[in-house]
């Protein structure tokens, strides 16, 4: 975000410099548009998705260790701002980055030892993009803690103690004992991306997605989706008659653990170092720079189209990487081929070529018939996150 942007930011927020902050103590913890507090939707059977979008308010997923500002409470919710991602609308510049969130999800860090507030993670803030003396590490694979009973989403920061041969050790805090413990993570589970350069975080989050797509299990498409933790083993799902909602096979989880297309290149992006802080579609086509010339498309570049993003898989094998909705018959995050996403289009030197010329095209569902017209396409490069922050 250029500095004139973050500068309106920071004035218009002033009143908020002083505000409570807190930090995720769950997992995954939807955050929705507007107070549950007298709806007929709670936070306890909100669905993957839905045609009906008022139904499914969840914007976006806040993890564990993530911190917030505390702007407003109820009996049952805080209203809080993100520092680590934000969004604007085509109207309005402004970055956005406020909902609302069940307070059992947030412990305000006041409540925290000062000597063992050291233990939380800086946050990701594209307020003050400064990098953080501390060790952190990050999750590349989902982990289960037995002594939490927990899995732990892909994208969860922890502060480092020590490092041994073939593991972490983490400092975690355990919300039912109300003290922080060590975790012991794998090394082949986590990351530490402190000093890599461009080339290296870049590298990194192309790797992230292509084994986030292409993992044993299935991640289901999630509305404001932005985690990986367990995996289902189906990918088959029906649509509710009634309520208008998509319903898993088998999925009892309350908590809906997903990708939507967005969230699914934020969470990658951020894990890998990236500094990216793009919620949705609308303000990654407004921040990131096109892509000119042909030889300068690389794996992971984005393809927009209005309302959806897709990564580029493998130049190489002409493959997408997207997290795609259950209307065209997907409901999965996935790697498919390029053929399969637009007609007639079996290669990136033919998907850039009709981007240059504003061709018109076509995009097709899962039994391979065309659902929309497209009238407008963007290549977008990864690499302008380093010119545009």
């Amino acid at each position: 975000m250029n500095k004139i942007m973050i500068l309106i930011y920071c004035v218009m927020h002033i009143s908020h410099v002083h505000a409570q902050k807190g930090f995720a103590v769950s997992p995954v913890a939807d955050l929705v548009g507007h107070s549950l507090t007298k709806s007929d939707i709670s936070y306890d059977n909100l669905p993957v998705a839905s045609i009906n979008l008022a139904a499914c308010p969840r914007m976006h997923q806040l993890l564990y260790n993530e911190t917030i500002d505390i702007i407003k409470e109820t009996e049952h919710e805080y209203y809080v701002e993100i520092p680590h991602i934000f969004f604007v609308t085509k109207s309005n510049n402004k970055p956005h980055c406020s909902y609302w969130i069940k307070k059992k999800h947030i412990v305000p860090l006041d409540s925290i030892k000062k000597n063992e507030q050291q233990y939380i993670p800086e946050p990701i803030d594209f307020r003050n993009n400064k990098k953080s003396n501390q060790k952190i590490i990050t999750l590349i694979k989902p982990l289960f803690c037995k002594r939490m009973n927990v899995t732990f989403s892909v994208g969860t920061r922890f502060v480092l103690s020590k490092r041994h041969d073939n593991h972490y050790i983490a400092y975690a805090y355990n919300p039912k004992q109300k003290k922080f413990i060590h975790l012991h993570i794998p090394i082949s589970n986590a990351l530490s991306t402190q000093n890599h350069t461009k080339e290296q975080a870049l590298h990194t989050y192309r790797i992230l997605l292509k084994n986030w797509a292409n993992m044993s299990g299935y991640t289901p498409y999630v509305w404001g989706g932005c985690s990986l933790t367990t995996q289902n083993k189906t990918d088959t799902f029906s649509l509710q008659s009634k309520t208008k909602n998509y319903v898993i096979k088998d999925d009892t989880k309350i908590y809906k653990h997903g990708f939507d297309c967005a969230g699914l290149i934020a969470r990658a992006a951020q894990t890998a170092g990236i500094p990216y802080y793009y919620k949705n579609t609308t303000t990654l086509a407004h921040y990131l720079k096109p892509i000119q010339q042909k030889n300068a498309m690389h794996d992971g570049d984005l393809i927009w189209i209005p309302g959806h993003v897709m990564a580029i898989g493998s130049l190489t094998n002409n493959t997408v990487i997207e997290a795609r909705h259950y209307s065209h018959g997907y409901g999965k995050l996935h790697e498919i081929p390029l053929q399969e996403i637009f007609k007639g289009i079996k290669t990136f030197d033919q998907l850039f070529d009709a981007v240059n010329k504003k061709q018109i095209l076509q995009r097709l569902n899962k039994d391979g018939s065309v659902v929309q017209k497209i009238y407008d396409t963007k290549l977008l490069s990864m690499a302008s996150c380093y010119i545009t922050n």
